[in-house]
């Protein structure tokens, strides 16, 4: 890269959500304001586009052009729920579109005269050529099933980490210039949160002992197991928040699970999410495995405390683990014994003494240097 000019890049992402690596991408493009930032969106079948004014709200101002066209997606990693024939039939059709349209993303890459190309994500592996500068982010846990995924690995000119996790499953397999970089974190916001009040639901952050969780409801997350641990906690007090949407049918599966218990609250998606962790005591994970997770460093870094499927002896993979380890508290995956019984202890301890932190200077910092020197 040359530091005598304003460095300009095109970022691609998957996903212009309000959870996971959209929020991760958003503050990172926020913080990026003094360089030339072309945006590629990932136009989605039967969904409505939103406009470029609601795309520059969330990923900053100073993003020139904004270009929307299909996108692989390989379904590569061990997040996913399930491969039945109607994800058979989706990730065909979206096969089919990319095919149509990789010419125009290339035209615009090869005419941007970029610094850098940078993908977003593990799915979007397949746009990698040697011919031109791409950096990707591995924000997944790699299912080991293409050789694909490490063959256009390797024709990237970096590689980014986000934990150790992420970088396991591919073991001594030699990656060029790599780098673990954990996700950038800004929850100073949680702390100027206005006084939460609620005429809707059975709900005091004051009084009640509050339990959240918080991103897309999916059988693989656990919002089903979570709901029905909650529902065995004898704790006239305690307040289960599952914040976010999914797939209709599970959704509803979710709510008739819960149907009698009031202190079960669907939030739905969420905009302002720092009005959650703000007013969130615990925030909960409920995945089948060792699992962390962006939701569980914010809740962290707003001054809650976290409850998290694995094995405290395997925390050496956890970022900043030493100076959170007193707000971290695990469970067996799945164990439904063992995650009643966390809830149930942890019910009457509300967390009152708060610390709101950031760690954007030095995620910045390190991001640019690693760019820099490709």
């Amino acid at each position: 890269m040359n530091n005598n000019t304003k460095a300009k890049a095109l970022f691609i992402t998957h996903d212009i959500g309000n959870y996971g690596a959209s929020r991760s991408l958003q503050l990172l493009l926020r913080n990026l304001c003094h360089y030339d930032i072309d945006l590629v969106v990932r136009k989605r079948i039967n969904v409505k586009k939103i406009s470029d004014e609601e795309i520059r709200s969330k990923f900053g101002p100073h993003i020139c052009n904004i270009y929307w066209t299909y996108l692989p997606f390989d379904q590569c990693h061990i997040s996913m729920d399930d491969y039945s024939l109607k994800y058979v039939v989706y990730s065909y059709i979206v096969l089919m579109f990319w095919k149509c349209v990789r010419r125009r993303l290339m035209n615009i890459i090869s005419h941007g005269n970029y610094d850098f190309i940078h993908l977003n994500s593990l799915v979007l592996h397949s746009i990698i050529c040697s011919d031109y500068p791409f950096v990707i982010h591995v924000r997944e846990i790699f299912d080991g099933r293409s050789t694909h995924v490490l063959n256009n690995l390797n024709k990237a000119l970096g590689v980014i980490f986000i934990d150790e996790s992420t970088k396991e499953p591919f073991g001594n397999e030699v990656i060029r210039n790599s780098i673990i970089l954990n996700n950038p974190i800004d929850m100073t916001a949680t702390g100027n949160c206005e006084m939460f009040e609620s005429s809707v639901y059975d709900l005091n952050p004051d009084k009640h002992v509050v339990f959240s969780m918080v991103g897309v409801m999916t059988e693989k997350k656990g919002t089903a197991f979570v709901i029905s641990s909650f529902k065995k906690i004898m704790a006239v007090d305690a307040r289960l928040i599952i914040v976010g949407c999914g797939e209709y049918n599970y959704v509803e599966h979710c709510k008739k699970m819960a149907v009698n218990d009031r202190r079960i609250i669907f939030w739905g998606e969420e905009q302002d999410i720092y009005k959650i962790y703000a007013i969130s005591d615990y925030i909960i994970r409920g995945e089948d495995r060792q699992c962390v997770g962006r939701t569980i460093y914010e809740g962290l870094y707003s001054g809650c405390h976290v409850i998290i499927p694995g094995n405290e002896n395997k925390h050496d993979s956890m970022f900043q683990y030493d100076l959170f380890k007193n707000s971290i508290y695990f469970y067996s995956p799945r164990s439904e014994c063992e995650f009643v019984t966390r809830l149930y202890d942890l019910s009457v301890k509300k967390i009152s003494k708060r610390i709101y932190r950031s760690n954007i200077s030095e995620y910045i910092d390190s991001f640019k240097n690693f760019v820099k020197v490709l």
